[in-house]
């Protein structure tokens, strides 16, 4: 007879705070643009003896509401194509993003509006139109 153990690790699921409103958002962003991803990177450092990997894509931007005048954006995630983070952005490469990212190195989370930019138009994008001239 042979026995099989399984056993399961434990995943941690990504909490996060209430995103509030658009216009909550939008303000608390150091960046709020439309972008394709033209190159993903991994970055690795070391932090108390562990390895952490994130993932940086660089986006070239298409609108910008809010953030740095540059064609190109760096916008790091938590995680990897090949390690999952439960908060981390799901980047791919060619994909077109509405990005809200926060901090001088820009980041953006689950936990954030980043999403994948809707091809048909948004209300999303007619209220950021709105937010970003209010200001």
């Amino acid at each position: 007879m042979v026995a099989i153990l399984c056993t399961a690790r434990s995943v941690d699921a990504c909490a996060c705070a209430d995103l509030g409103s658009i216009a909550d958002e939008y303000h608390k962003s150091s960046a709020v643009f439309i972008g394709r991803i033209v190159a993903i990177e991994i970055s690795t450092r070391v932090y108390k003896g562990d390895k952490i990997e994130k993932m940086v894509a660089t986006f070239e931007v298409e609108q910008r509401w809010k953030g740095p005048s540059l064609r190109r954006l760096r916008v790091q995630t938590c995680g990897t194509q090949t390690f999952v983070c439960t908060c981390g952005a799901d980047f791919q490469l060619g994909q077109r993003y509405v990005v809200f990212a926060e901090g001088k190195m820009l980041e953006t989370s689950s936990c954030n509006r980043t999403a994948i930019a809707n091809p048909a138009g948004d209300d999303l994008l007619k209220d950021l139109d709105a937010i970003a001239k209010r200001k």
